[in-house]
């Protein structure tokens, strides 16, 4: 959800707004709603810019798509590459065992729900 005063995330990391992180977090500095706004939208532009590199990523059903900017835009592209038996499985398009895989990670204990949900989207092409 929307927090307007910087926190420490699950893993320390200054966290403001829907998960925005960056320098421009400052821990006792809080955002108004169009910072907060703004800078979701440049976070999910980005995301997008960088997953769109990647053919596995071109070849998904809309759904899909948006489910790995979903779970990219909270691990980082990065974070999401390294998944490795996932993203093999994304690309072979067997979508079960890449849902599988994002379950049985360290991240689907933090987040939860979030995760569940997400895969169940990967798995199904449906929202979950």
């Amino acid at each position: 959800g929307l927090r307007l005063v910087p926190y420490r995330d699950s893993v320390g990391v200054l966290t403001v707004g829907w998960g925005h992180t960056g320098p421009d977090v400052v821990l006792g500095v809080s955002w108004s709603l169009p910072q907060a706004e703004a800078a979701l939208e440049q976070d999910v532009t980005d995301t997008i810019a960088q997953l769109v590199t990647f053919d596995w990523y071109r070849r998904l059903d809309d759904i899909r798509q948006e489910a790995m900017v979903n779970a990219a835009f909270n691990l980082g592209v990065g974070g999401v590459l390294g998944f490795h038996h996932a993203m093999a499985a994304l690309a072979n398009h067997d979508f079960g065992t890449a849902a599988t895989e994002f379950l049985r990670s360290k991240w689907a204990k933090q987040v939860g729900h979030r995760a569940v949900r997400i895969s169940e989207i990967i798995r199904t092409g449906a929202y979950a």
